[in-house]
């Protein structure tokens, strides 16, 4: 069970206040690994803080950084250096809003700037890339990291249509090419770099949305989350805490010969 561990290895996570990007860096911490916690949120202190507190401050770095200016992005990572090689990378960071596409409204392809599609590239799949060119030579100097690329189910199945009939759901095609794009990036990596004792694997989630609060969300989406759950094998939408596992096991020496593969925790959606 010790190759499941991480401990003395510092792990790069973006997007860590998201919806499941803090389960994902308290996977790593659970696992007995260094986190640094990037984000452009101004609730990240307050995450590291929490963190810290509970695993112990010698085990969190965090950086408020805005992932589209690579200059800061250098600085930031600049400021890192004296903790050593960082081995793993956690690219699961993505803009939600109106820039994407991906804002909550219904667009119709027709519909959508031409400008939302460059726009979800360089977040779904130019961060991931310009992280791994700053991180890999580190890893090649230490023989060996892992990065991990949080893709989707929607890199590889279409959205079914008729789950968001009547309601204000959406999925746009923006994230669909922009994930898809991810994977490629995925398998690149992973063929260029097993040679230098670096892997990329990713994790593709299936139905992970936030649940509705007891008050102030709109009754449609109780029952859009019903109608994802019963479209999935095993009955139910996932919980952010069930990717920590699949992370920490793509990080880890228990997944020592396994690269360029996607994992896909999706309760079942797409076999069928």
């Amino acid at each position: 069970m010790a190759d499941f561990g991480l401990a003395g290895r510092w792990t790069l996570l973006t997007g860590v206040c998201g919806h499941l990007g803090g389960a994902m860096a308290e996977a790593v911490l659970e696992a007995g690994g260094g986190a640094i916690l990037l984000s452009r949120s101004a609730t990240l202190p307050a995450l590291a803080d929490d963190f810290a507190r509970r695993y112990g401050s010698a085990s969190v770095r965090a950086a408020v950084v805005d992932l589209y200016d690579p200059e800061a992005l250098s600085r930031v990572l600049a400021g890192f250096s004296s903790l050593g090689p960082i081995t793993g990378l956690v690219n699961n960071a993505f803009e939600v809003g109106p820039a994407t596409g991906f804002d909550g409204l219904r667009h119709a392809f027709e519909d959508l700037p031409e400008t939302t599609l460059g726009r979800a590239m360089e977040a779904g799949v130019g961060w991931a890339f310009r992280l791994a060119r700053a991180l890999l030579p580190g890893m090649r100097e230490a023989g060996g990291g892992s990065i991990v690329n949080v893709a989707s189910m929607y890199g590889k199945v279409a959205p079914d249509p008729s789950l968001y009939e009547g309601t204000e759901a959406y999925s746009p095609v923006t994230y669909g090419c922009a994930k898809a794009a991810l994977l490629a990036l995925t398998r690149y990596l992973a063929s260029y770099y097993g040679a230098q004792g670096i892997r990329c694997n990713a994790i593709s989630p299936g139905p992970f949305p936030k649940s509705p609060s007891p008050e102030g969300e709109p009754p449609w989406k109780g029952e859009f989350l019903e109608r994802l759950a019963g479209r999935t094998a095993l009955g139910r939408i996932g919980r952010p805490e069930e990717l920590g596992g699949a992370v920490v096991f793509l990080l880890s020496s228990a997944s020592s010969f396994i690269t360029g593969h996607e994992l896909v925790v999706d309760g079942g959606w797409t076999v069928r």
